[in-house]
């Protein structure tokens, strides 16, 4: 044991013959499973394997970030073919399996993200002690990523935990907290850190202070015990008779498996990791090899498009996160943001100020009278409120975050800030009025924001004197869920400024995306026109079941009528307004949502839109269709009328330079939309289908529909940029 060598595990051995080993991985923020982590647990696991004298296993994390974030995704990048993948899923189960067949008693303290590979790892564990801690999320997500978990986590999940609590894990990516950890029994022990120790001693059959039983780790009656433990479900706890059914009865497995499969009917197609899941997981409850399964399997989908898509927008979040990425010339580390000012407290206002306090800043809210700012506070609990239930906060940790919100009608109170966000009524001479008032009473140093979702930030800024201070810090709603946020330059910005707000969007936890002032920015811009056909085709007589069916088969999270239902039609009618003059083509869409709206009929938060909502907008009744004749449209020209305008506008967009890659328009439109990921964005499905079809697609509708579906330029050059890249010669 003294003559072990190991990079990434610090290791110790007390007087009971306890051995802690400490993984801190090598310049890694956080701790991945690279070559050289496997090859020192390899080592590790030897030096036990022959050493009698150790007692007990202990991993814990020496990173502050977490217990372990999985596997290198640039080393699943590199692999090229599904033998390579294969020889890399058997090294890792075989590394667990004989983690988890080591005599001693092994534990996992996990605190932080203990997410795929990592999980997997403290599954192999016999004991999983996790810290009660808001920060700690454990879970297999490979199917985000288009995989399988390919270290044995389809077969020891389900085994420890039962099926109605693994198979939501498995096949969402879903993640549970410390609490949720415990009640389904993948935690042995949930307590707070300073509990650790003490717990691992009782875990392991010790009591603090006292000396190993030398005899200990042969113990025949602790190996039956633990055996027991595994077979019949870990420390599950009582969650009912139809749980214990579905997890420990032939009959409820076969049941759940056959309601998973037809739950994932329609998403299989796009997502085949779905499918292999459950293939291995069956395999694994019955009489096959699951974990022959679940490395064949990985290593099919590792040559699918669906993983290569989701894979790719992985790194362009890692990417985007950088200030390098979109302010390459600014060395220096930003300014750190401490103190946010709010302005307003509607729905965007308050979401804004609940997110930035639950990241930990200070943060001021304004409103104009007392009134407008009790709503806003109210609308603020509520998000706490929601965080305390889904466990992401304790209630003690909501209160003081809520008391620590400073709320006031005066300007006072930003004489101190680093960065104002202004969230109001989406009217021009209103925000250049709040924008004259923020110039005055902020300091010099502070970045003044608009949180505008398409007017013009020059226009706002021609307000004041200093224009270059305003940028656009455009959020999406909800706040709290919605991963992008759009920081708009103009070319008055300064580069440290970009690079601040960059820096301040990465520690809310978000994707920045910077973008040019143009109308709309990227998201709204390139929205609207999918937006806009939705509508046309609905002024033609096509259904609105129809239409949002159609796009929903597609691979979009709701129809585009839903989505305006939902956005409220009254907000889309002015950025019609806004976004109008961007088609070459009259559009009947903006009359036609004024008329709704000046109807009273604003979608979802007054009970009628495009559909009628029950239940205080809760849940959707009928759909309202136009007046006219039935549309006798083909279900495909309804989705290429829709999706060609959409990938038109993005074409566009990166032709004016709007922002400089593609990939940032892709990053933007799945992440801003929920544009189908498994397809990697607009261009990249327009790569992978042929610039060319696209071109012909939108040809034939110029000429059938009009001239709104003249191709962009940029579409038409990479049809001969392609043909010169795939045929140098």
């Amino acid at each position: 044991m003294n003559n072990l060598n190991l990079t990434n595990f610090d290791v110790h051995r007390d007087f009971r013959g306890v051995l802690t080993a400490i993984l801190n991985v090598s310049n890694q923020p956080v701790n991945v499973i690279n070559e050289s982590v496997m090859h020192d647990l390899d080592e590790l696991l030897r030096s036990v394997e022959h050493d009698s004298s150790v007692t007990a296993l202990v991993f814990r994390s020496g990173k502050e970030s977490g217990f372990l974030a999985g596997a290198d995704l640039h080393v699943i990048g590199s692999l090229t073919s599904a033998e390579a993948a294969q020889e890399i899923c058997w090294a890792g189960q075989s590394l667990m399996q004989r983690l988890e067949s080591l005599l001693i008693p092994t534990v996992a303290v996990i605190n932080g993200v203990c997410l795929g590979g990592g999980l997997e790892f403290a599954l192999a564990c016999r004991h999983r002690i996790v810290v009660d801690d808001p920060r700690t999320k454990l879970g297999l997500p490979e199917v985000e990523l288009g995989l399988l978990p390919g270290w044995g986590g389809t077969q020891r999940l389900p085994r420890l935990v039962g099926l109605s609590a693994a198979l939501p894990m498995l096949l969402t990516g879903k993640k549970v907290g410390a609490r949720d950890a415990g009640r389904i029994g993948l935690a042995d022990v949930v307590c707070k850190a300073d509990e650790v120790d003490a717990q691992i001693g009782q875990l392991i059959g010790m009591r603090t202070g006292d000396k190993a039983d030398e005899h200990y780790a042969a113990d025949s009656s602790y190996r039956l015990g633990s055996a027991m433990v595994r077979l019949f479900g870990g420390t599950r706890r009582n969650r009912g008779f139809r749980n214990w059914a579905i997890d420990q009865t032939r009959a409820g497995q076969w049941l759940a498996l056959k309601m998973a499969r037809r739950s994932i009917r329609g998403n299989s197609t796009n997502y085949p990791a779905l499918n292999a899941i459950l293939a291995a997981v069956s395999a694994g409850l019955g009489r096959g090899d699951g974990f022959a399964v679940e490395r064949e399997e990985f290593g099919k989908l590792l040559l699918t498009e669906t993983h290569k898509s989701l894979l790719g927008l992985f790194f362009q979040r890692e990417r985007a996160r950088r200030s390098e990425t979109w302010v390459p010339g600014v060395t220096s580390r930003p300014r750190r943001i401490r103190k946010v000012g709010v302005l307003g407290g509607g729905v965007m206002g308050a979401g804004i100020a609940h997110w930035a306090s639950m990241q930990g800043y200070e943060v001021v809210l304004k409103e104009i009278n007392a009134e407008l700012l009790d709503a806003g506070l109210g609308r603020i609990r509520d998000l706490f409120q929601e965080s305390v239930r889904k466990h992401a906060l304790s209630p003690a940790d909501a209160a003081t975050k809520i008391g620590a919100i400073t709320a006031t009608t005066d300007w006072r109170a930003f004489a101190d800030v680093d960065l104002a966000v202004e969230a109001v009524t989406e009217r021009l001479d209103i925000k250049q009025t709040v924008f004259r008032d923020l110039e005055l009473f902020c300091p010099k140093y502070a970045i003044l924001a608009s949180n505008t979702s398409a007017l013009s930030i020059r226009a706002i800024g021609e307000a004041i004197h200093d224009s270059h201070r305003i940028l656009g810090l455009h959020f999406f709603n909800p706040v709290h869920r919605m991963q992008l946020v759009e920081v708009v330059r103009t070319p008055q910005s300064r580069d440290e400024d970009v690079a601040m707000l960059v820096d301040f969007v990465k520690k809310l936890g978000k994707v920045p995306l910077v973008t040019a002032d143009s109308p709309g920015f990227v998201v709204n811009r390139i929205l609207f026109p999918y937006l806009d056909e939705a509508v046309r085709l609905h002024c033609e007589g096509v259904s609105t079941d129809t239409i949002d069916r159609t796009m929903k088969r597609f691979g979009m999270p709701m129809g585009p009528l839903e989505l305006l239902d939902q956005v409220g039609i009254d907000v889309a009618a002015h950025v019609a307004d806004s976004l109008n003059k961007l088609s070459g083509e009259p559009s009947p869409t903006g009359d036609r949502l004024h008329e709704m709206a000046s109807e009273g009929h604003i979608g979802r938060k007054s009970g009628r839109g495009f559909y009628v909502y029950l239940q205080d907008g809760k849940r959707r009744g009928r759909a309202v269709n136009a007046g006219t004749k039935p549309s006798t449209l083909s279900a495909d020209d309804i989705r290429d009328r829709i999706l060609l305008r959409l990938v038109n506008e993005a074409a566009l967009c990166l032709h004016e330079g709007v922002v400089p890659e593609s990939w940032m328009i892709d990053l933007g439109m799945v992440l801003g939309t929920g544009f189908a990921p498994f397809l990697g964005g607009p261009l990249r499905m327009c790569e992978l289908q042929g610039f060319g079809e696209a071109v012909a697609k939108l040809e034939y509708f110029q000429k059938t529909v009009g001239p709104r579906f003249t191709p962009s330029t940029w579409l038409v050059e990479q049809i001969e940029h392609h043909k010169l890249t795939n045929n140098p010669d």
